[in-house]
């Protein structure tokens, strides 16, 4: 608007003081409500950057106890936790990363632990979903066998073919 302004040219002494003063006022304005949005934002990245710092010391503070797993689990929520948190002034967010990855590294052989179980059950629950639907296209295919000899059941051996290549695919 300020370019537009430029561009447009001088008018009447009489008119002009008055637009000047009003377009002013009105950038002026502008740049205070631009100001403060961005104060606003600037502390809230502050607060979280605070928050952030708080939990990498609490993770670089975490005594291992015995039990593994519920050290995977409470280092695991500590890294939950950080992530929830909001963004962080863009000056900080490198160093900050650094010292939280610092802060886990002493933590993988607990956190790889937990993928690895999570993992090893998503695959056995796949090997058995996939054991199930071979087991049913070996019994649809079975039974294509009792019928195929059969004049009348054409249709029906038709939907057992249909219903295999569903289960393949």
């Amino acid at each position: 608007l300020q370019k537009e302004w430029k561009q447009i040219g001088a008018i009447g002494k009489k008119q002009s003081d008055a637009v000047w003063k009003r377009f002013v006022a009105a950038c002026d304005y502008f740049f205070e409500q631009k100001a403060a949005n961005y104060s606003d934002k600037y502390s809230e990245e502050i607060a979280n950057l605070k928050a952030k710092k708080a939990i990498v010391e609490k993770i670089a503070a975490f005594e291992r106890t015995d039990n593994k797993e519920q050290d995977a689990t409470a280092i695991q929520a500590f890294i939950d936790e950080y992530n929830k948190v909001g963004f962080v002034p863009y000056r900080d967010k490198d160093k900050l990363a650094k010292a939280f990855k610092a802060a886990t590294d002493k933590f993988d052989d607990l956190l790889h632990s937990k993928r690895a179980d999570k993992a090893s059950s998503e695959r056995a629950k796949l090997l058995k979903e996939y054991d199930r639907l071979k087991a049913e296209i070996a019994t649809y295919e079975n039974n294509i066998g009792f019928f195929a000899n059969s004049k009348n059941t054409n249709p029906l051996v038709e939907q057992m073919k249909q219903r295999i290549e569903q289960l393949k695919q």
